[in-house]
């Protein structure tokens, strides 16, 4: 973390996680998710941490994929690599959040949209700001959804407001997101109030903790290997469909910023 993507620090046993590229809203690169594994990785072997929050600097959460640096071919290229083995992983930092043993809790401070949204909903628990926005973008590319909307975003919210949110990409402000249960509160000091809470949590203790983490993830069937079919279903899909003319099509008039136009090929 020596460029300073991911703040990391450390008080009273609780892990602060801060994606740090205020300028991008904290959108999402190889870069930064490397680097992101890496401090979740840190916290989980750190015996002084019980607890971590995960939070954006700026006014911003996460704004998804970086489309201009991760989508492009030679980036896109090593993001989909891991998707063609055999048995298909998910990315780096989802896979190491789906390994972290200790409660993991998510300060929504801003937008949190495609993969913002993502790692919204691989935390534990959610506490939104005012501002806090919320979307599934990926239709609006040309693509699907990662297992986090396709397994964690129901269990919340109900299949039927889910499919809404992945059919039709819109976003939905904070408010709607705790109406419908997609997080536990809106707060104004999300980040003063969450990592409040995550000192509460932190003063248990830690081996019960551990263990009530396990046991909600079989509860729910959000562990490595209940994901593992559903995780194959995502990478197969997702190889095809960056290789679409819709998806070049929705990058481009991203970047040019007018409507795209799709012919389903």
């Amino acid at each position: 973390m020596s460029d300073g993507l991911v703040l990391y620090e450390v008080h009273a046993r609780v892990a602060t996680i801060t994606l740090n590229r205020p300028d991008a809203m904290n959108a999402l690169t190889l870069a930064l998710g490397e680097q992101l594994s890496e401090a979740l990785a840190e916290a989980d072997r750190d015996p002084g941490v019980s607890c971590a929050v995960l939070t954006g600097a700026g006014e911003a959460f996460c704004a998804g994929d970086d489309v201009k640096e991760a989508w492009e071919p030679a980036a896109l290229a090593a993001g989909l690599a891991p998707l063609q083995r055999v048995i298909p992983a998910t990315t780096p930092e989802t896979t190491r959040i789906l390994q972290f043993e200790k409660p993991l809790l998510a300060a929504v401070n801003g937008i949190a949209v495609g993969v913002g949204l993502d790692l919204a909903l691989l935390a534990d628990i959610r506490y939104a700001g005012p501002g806090a926005l919320f979307g599934a973008l990926y239709v609006n590319f040309n693509l699907m959804s990662d297992f986090a909307c396709l397994r964690r975003l129901p269990q919340l919210i109900g299949p039927s407001r889910t499919a809404e949110m992945l059919f039709t990409g819109e976003v939905i402000d904070a408010a709607e997101a705790d109406r419908i249960g997609l997080v536990s509160k809106v707060v104004d000091d999300v980040l003063g109030e969450t990592t409040d809470l995550a000192a509460r949590i932190a003063s248990k203790p830690p081996e019960a903790l551990r263990y009530l983490k396990a046991g909600l993830a079989k509860g729910t069937q959000m562990t490595p290997a209940d994901l593992a079919g559903l995780g194959e279903f995502v990478a197969r899909g997702l190889i095809h469909l960056f290789g679409t003319q819709d998806h070049a099509e929705a990058v481009q008039a991203f970047k040019e910023r007018r409507a795209p136009g799709f012919t389903g090929r």
